[in-house]
């Protein structure tokens, strides 16, 4: 193993043997990571990048009708904010949902 500190390499100090206990553990230990990333970690990643990629596409494919119905829900909070006093909250939600599904629309 060669060991280099700005480009200057540096003296090993076990006169060139890199077999020690030390080094062997530390190939175990990169052997056993390896083999938990191939046995563990890969396939949640991929069943985890998965469902995000099937829940997007459900809402892609449904965008319309999901901003329709929160544009819905404003209209109706914009109706009966008055009766119990906090009407001017939803046309502010209203516009931003409005425009949010706008957006959303165009992209998708």
């Amino acid at each position: 193993m060669i060991l280099r500190i700005n480009g200057a390499v540096v003296p090993s100090g076990d006169g060139g043997n890199s077999g020690g206990i030390m080094e062997q553990l530390n190939n175990f230990a990169d052997w056993f990571i390896g083999q938990e990333t191939e046995l563990l970690v890969k396939p949640a990643t991929n069943t985890f990048s998965a469902w995000a990629h099937h829940i997007a596409d459900v809402l892609n494919a449904n965008s319309a009708e999901i901003a329709t119905l929160a544009i819905v829900v404003c209209a109706v909070g914009m109706m009966i904010g008055p009766l119990v006093g906090a009407g001017s909250k939803w046309v502010g939600r209203l516009f931003v949902t409005f425009w949010c599904g706008v957006i959303w629309s165009a992209f998708t």
